[in-house]
């Protein structure tokens, strides 16, 4: 049909024509109204005073779907589903003539702007569906009203699909619940992360309360290159630095050349106990005062305890013991158990995995001297007990004159010293004994030939043996007067009887 016949045909009001093309601007139409020009424009002016508005109706099979055009009653460019009036209750999108777009919204305050105006719905969703895994995704960001306050989120939200390593969970969500105004990131309804306010990131936690609070176990590349980590201080110098390369940890240097190099002051945990405890990981230095009696500290397992070290220190004056128990068979550099008996006795121990060793030793060594002030009675010819009346000196509790004996607590080395004179004319023979266990260990005699009167004849005697834990020490002496054959006192000044007893560590 010629284009003027169509005209005519329209003219006439013919309406079943169809595949007829309208040109103008050209000759050569390639769709039903194809204008071309350097102007093209198509005007929609509505002069009518009341509620008309300039609209265009989009129409499929005879049914509008969507219209176009500008609201009379607020002169916005709108978008809307349905036909005539649909702009003022049906409308989708809003353009004011100072260009603030609003999608479910007609009055947008910001150049976009986007509402769903029903509780609970998203307002925005993108949507993938396929991706490398088989799997059903859905992307998207939805920013949504519960019970009428703003909840905020970015959601990614997975199907349920399958792909070669399982099922894919509901939601990833980014952004912030309305009870607390913090951006957080939660995964099947568990928050992974928050931010607050204050821009404190909490991992593991939803109350962050520094900068970064990680409740949890981290990380720090655990696999793939070398990196080193560090922690500066606000004048850029390195606090605390880990370097990869040398698996050392350096704090306060930048160059570590030990596992653990501190080029600073360090301050140890320390725990004050009284009474029956066992020790795990969370003590260090233990100060230990045993004020109300004895008691034990016993050590925990030491397959899981290699390379602890404890240290641990008596630290109050009296005369209780602490004993150091390993636990249940494992022992202290070969003995079951340690005592510490003497106040700032301290050791150091360290596990192997199956034992305990002490790497540093402070405890006190045992001394004390006993002494007779008073003339004792000497019988001729007779080796007699010293009775001692006075402690000159006890470390370690060892000394006790009611029964004139010094009893081993330790197990070791001991020196062994034993004096003490007799004041007479003419005596022969002044013998010193020292016994262990009555056995003679020590002894020294004097021979002498004074004629002065009051003479004093002093002897003395001295060894060092190994002795045992609850070994006796006691001290005789013996005189010999050839002359008068009688008793001879004891020295009462200078040279008196005395046992002293002396641990070598």
């Amino acid at each position: 049909m010629k284009k003027s016949n169509y005209l005519f045909a329209l003219a006439l009001g013919a309406s079943t024509l169809t595949y007829a093309q309208v040109g103008i601007g050209t000759s050569s139409p390639t769709v039903p109204l194809d204008i071309q020009a350097d102007d093209a424009a198509i005007d929609l002016n509505n002069s009518n005073t009341g509620d008309s508005d300039p609209v265009i109706h989009f129409q499929l099979e005879s049914a509008t779907t969507f219209s176009v055009g500008v609201d009379d009653t607020d002169d916005k460019l709108k978008i809307a589903t349905g036909a005539t009036g649909a702009l003022e209750t049906n409308t989708a999108v809003t353009v004011q003539s100072t260009g603030e777009v609003g999608i479910g919204t007609t009055s947008p305050s910001s150049l976009v702007e986007i509402s769903s105006g029903t509780a609970g719905d998203a307002v925005l969703t993108l949507t993938a569906d396929t991706d490398n895994n088989n799997e059903t995704d859905n992307p998207g960001i939805e920013f949504s009203q519960d019970g009428g306050v703003l909840t905020s989120f970015i959601q990614l939200e997975g199907v349920a699909g399958t792909k070669s390593t399982g099922s894919l969970d509901n939601a990833f969500l980014i952004g912030s619940e309305h009870s607390g105004p913090a951006l957080q990131f939660i995964t099947n309804d568990n928050v992974r992360m928050t931010i607050d306010p204050g821009g404190n990131v909490g991992i593991g936690t939803t109350s962050p309360t520094v900068t970064l609070d990680v409740d949890g176990d981290a990380i720090f590349n655990e696999s793939g290159a070398d990196k080193d980590f560090r922690i500066e201080g606000d004048t850029d110098t390195e606090i605390f630095m880990v370097d990869a390369s040398a698996d050392a940890v350096g704090i306060s240097t930048t160059t570590p050349s030990s596992g653990l190099d501190i080029q600073t002051s360090m301050g140890l945990a320390h725990t004050v106990v009284t009474a029956v405890c066992t020790l795990d990981i969370s003590y260090n230095t233990v100060l230990a005062s045993d004020a109300s009696g004895d008691f034990t500290i016993t050590l925990p397992a030491a397959a899981s305890n290699s390379g602890r070290v404890y240290y641990i220190k008596k630290t109050n004056s009296s005369e209780n013991e602490i004993t150091i128990d390993g636990n249940s068979t494992e022992t202290i550099d070969g003995a079951t158990e340690v005592v510490l008996y003497v106040q700032y006795d301290a050791i150091r121990i360290l596990c192997d995995g199956s034992n305990w060793h002490i790497v540093a030793d402070e405890r006190i060594p045992h001394t004390a001297s006993m002494k007779r002030t008073t003339a004792q009675s000497m019988p001729h010819n007779t080796t007699t007990d010293v009775d001692f009346n006075s402690e000159v000196f006890d470390i370690g509790n060892i000394a006790d004159i009611t029964t004139d004996k010094i009893t081993i607590k330790r197990a070791g080395k001991y020196l062994l010293t034993g004096s003490g004179g007799i004041t007479v004319e003419n005596l022969d023979r002044v013998n010193v004994n020292v016994d262990v266990e009555g056995t003679t260990e020590a002894a020294n005699w004097l021979s002498c030939s004074f004629t002065a009167s009051d003479a004093t004849h002093i002897a003395s005697a001295s060894v060092v043996v190994n002795l045992a834990s609850g070994d006796e020490i006691d001290m005789s002496m013996y005189q010999y007067d050839d002359s008068a054959g009688g008793a001879q006192n004891t020295h009462t000044g200078a040279g008196v009887p005395t046992l002293t007893v002396t641990e070598i560590r």
